[in-house]
C-alpha cells in the first residue's frame, strides 16, 4: 500500500516537474515565492504521514479510520492555507501559476489519500466479513 503511494506520487511529481520545467510555464518559476521542491516534499510528507497512521490504525482500532482521515485532512488544509496564504490569497498576475501549482498538488494528494483510505477501509471491512 505504501509502495503504491510512492509509485503514484513519484509519477505525478515527475509529471509536475516536467510541466513546470519544459513547457512555457518554465519562465515563471524564478518568480515563485516558494521552492517547488519544498512544496512537493511538504505534500508528500503530509500524505505519507496520513496514510501511515491510517494503516497502523487499521490494525488496532479500525472503526475510527474515517474520523482520523477527516482530522488529518482538516489539519492539512489549515496548515497549507496558513503556510501558503500569501500566494493563495494573492491577486497578482505573477502568482497565478504558483497558485495553480499548489492547488494542483493539494488536490492530487487529496485524491491519492482518498484512494489509499478507501483501500484500507475495504480491506478492513473484508476482514470483518470473513471473520
Amino acid at each position: 500500500m505504501i509502495l503504491n503511494f510512492f509509485k503514484w506520487s513519484t509519477l505525478f511529481l515527475g509529471f509536475h516537474f516536467f510541466i513546470f520545467n519544459f513547457l512555457p510555464f518554465s519562465k515563471s518559476i524564478p518568480q515563485f515565492v516558494y521552492n517547488l521542491h519544498a512544496v512537493n516534499l511538504l505534500f508528500v510528507f503530509f500524505s505519507f504521514l496520513t496514510i501511515t497512521v491510517l494503516y497502523l490504525l487499521s490494525k488496532k482500532q479500525n472503526q475510527y479510520i474515517g474520523f482520523v482521515y477527516l482530522l488529518f485532512f482538516t489539519l492539512k488544509t489549515i496548515v497549507c492555507f496558513w503556510v501558503f496564504n500569501d500566494v493563495l490569497g494573492s491577486t497578482h498576475e505573477h502568482h497565478k501559476y504558483e497558485k495553480y501549482s499548489i492547488l494542483l498538488l493539494f488536490f492530487f494528494f487529496m485524491i491519492l489519500e482518498l484512494n489509499q483510505t478507501a483501500k484500507i477501509l475495504n480491506s478492513v471491512s473484508y476482514k470483518t466479513k470473513v471473520n
